[in-house]
């Protein structure tokens, strides 16, 4: 795969790829690829999603980690365990293990069969997510307008078109999480006047979504008739569920290898387009970026 996106590329490095990661064999490959091809500082990132990020948890452990169990909607991403050649490739490979909510997995598999009339699995939206929102930007602060990304659009079984639509309903308009570094904002939808506090150590959810007592953060929001805008200043290296509402639209925050965010909002500055029929919006962002489809 690597040796034809060179090949396409006209033997020009892109600036990252992203892929998604399950038991580790596609990371394996695109590291290994790239490591072959001459291009070992092409960067990947790597995303799974909450619920089956086994490669995050592995990495920020330093060692091989197995989860309790699976929860989420990305059953193709569903190992429990990653492989060691996936940590180890980490070792020597800059990889970004970056992990996204259901929510913005969904979104994505919707926004792709708008842009480019293909339906993809959860687990391939996972990656595209990254797209469609700024999160890539925090990623990658050095992206510039023309940076080529390479995504790997792996993932089409789990689908049809009945998924998609129960997706657009049960998934539309997810809560936004956007920063990087040590502050995080959380913007939830539109909302009454009022405010909540809530303490993270508390709440206390960990890295694989099991419960870990004792992070010390605290959330402030105040709520605006055009939505709310949330501050989270924290230490946290584990992560945070906030809730959900009755459309199940899950807000999530998560630290990742010292990215403090998970969940993107739609690029605030890119441009929002609206598709032939007038009705679904479309992004156009302030980077090209390539989608390598893989039967």
């Amino acid at each position: 795969m690597i040796h034809e996106i060179k090949q396409q590329l006209d033997n020009n490095p892109p600036d990252a790829i992203i892929c998604v990661v399950g038991g580790g064999g596609l990371l394996n490959g695109v590291i290994m690829g790239l490591q072959d091809v001459g291009w070992p500082n092409v960067p990947v990132i790597a995303v799974e999603t909450h619920g089956s990020n086994s490669f995050q948890a592995s990495v920020v452990a330093g060692k091989l980690v197995t989860l309790d169990h699976i929860s989420t909607i990305a059953t193709s991403l569903g190992a429990k365990t990653v492989s060691s050649k996936s940590l180890e490739l980490s070792l020597v490979h800059d990889v970004v293990p970056f992990a996204v909510s259901d929510a913005m997995a969904a979104e994505a598999v919707c926004l792709f069969a708008d842009d480019h009339r293909f339906l993809v699995e959860a687990a391939c939206g996972a990656g595209l997510s990254v797209c469609y929102t700024s999160v890539l930007r925090d990623i990658l602060p050095n992206l510039q307008e023309h940076s080529n990304v390479v995504v790997i659009v792996c993932g089409g079984s789990n689908v049809s078109v009945d998924v998609v639509a129960s997706y657009r309903k049960r998934y539309a308009n997810p809560p936004i999480i956007v920063r990087s570094g040590s502050e995080v904002f959380l913007k939830l939808g539109d909302g009454g006047t009022g405010s909540m506090d809530v303490n993270l150590g508390e709440m206390g959810v960990g890295i694989g979504g099991e419960p870990e007592m004792g992070a010390e953060a605290t959330m402030e929001a105040e709520v605006s008739g055009a939505g709310t805008e949330v501050e989270v200043a924290s230490n946290m290296t584990a992560g945070v569920m906030i809730g959900e509402t009755e459309a199940r639209t899950d807000a999530e925050c998560r630290s990742v290898m010292g990215v403090e965010v998970v969940e993107g909002e739609r690029a605030e500055d890119g441009k929002r387009e609206r598709g032939e029929n007038g009705k679904e919006p479309r992004i156009d962002s302030r980077t090209d970026v390539k989608m390598e489809e893989q039967a």
